[in-house]
């Protein structure tokens, strides 16, 4: 299968991304109303526009495969939010191509560090986040759902750090920041190969 992953447009892909996080959350079975999923969603347009957020659609031959999100915080850092894939289109190693299409589009716009929780139910996801090298934390948030695990991964390129360690701005043009954050995937073992 070839999947075409692109930044969510609204409102064109609004139905269709709604549709998808509503799979994902009926599939996780679970009530998300004190993560305030509930008013995220009624605000999805603009929570998940930059540059406060995005999100991603993978399609395949013009069908929605799968989501992922991210959530601006402070400090250079951001969430990742609903990552799913459909049934139909999984063991096709989409998972990984939209976390490193994701890993992508933080580095665009100065992301230096990625965080997510990970409920029980995500078993598969959670051994995704461990191959690329996603660390364990500790919870960032009260009260999470027994059994959730919090994760954090460090996207920014070395070169870039050791720039800022020499005095430089640690800043780079676009294609250097597109090379370096493919060289950082390869490093925590995830390819660089997808189509955005």
């Amino acid at each position: 299968m070839t999947f075409i992953i692109k930044q969510a447009d609204f409102p064109e892909d609004t139905q269709t991304l709604e549709t998808l996080i509503h799979e994902y959350v009926s599939w996780l079975d679970m009530d998300l109303t004190s993560r305030g999923f509930y008013a995220e969603m009624a605000h999805i347009e603009t929570v998940f526009s930059p540059p406060g957020g995005l999100f991603l659609i993978a399609r395949c031959d013009g069908v929605a495969a799968g989501c992922v999100g991210l959530k601006r915080l402070p400090s250079h850092t951001a969430e990742i939010k609903r990552l799913y894939v459909k049934p139909a289109f999984r063991g096709q190693q989409l998972g990984r191509q939209l976390l490193n299409a994701l890993f992508e589009k933080a580095a665009e716009h100065a992301i230096e560090r990625l965080i997510l929780d990970a409920v029980p139910q995500t078993v598969k996801a959670q051994r995704l986040y461990e191959e690329m090298g996603f660390r364990q934390i500790e919870a960032y948030y009260s009260d999470p759902v027994p059994g959730t695990r919090f994760y954090e991964i460090d996207i920014t390129p070395r070169e870039a750090v050791a720039d800022k360690a020499q005095g430089g701005s640690g800043t780079r043009s676009a294609a250097e920041r597109r090379w370096l954050t493919c060289e950082t995937q390869v490093k925590i073992r995830a390819a660089c190969a997808f189509t955005s």
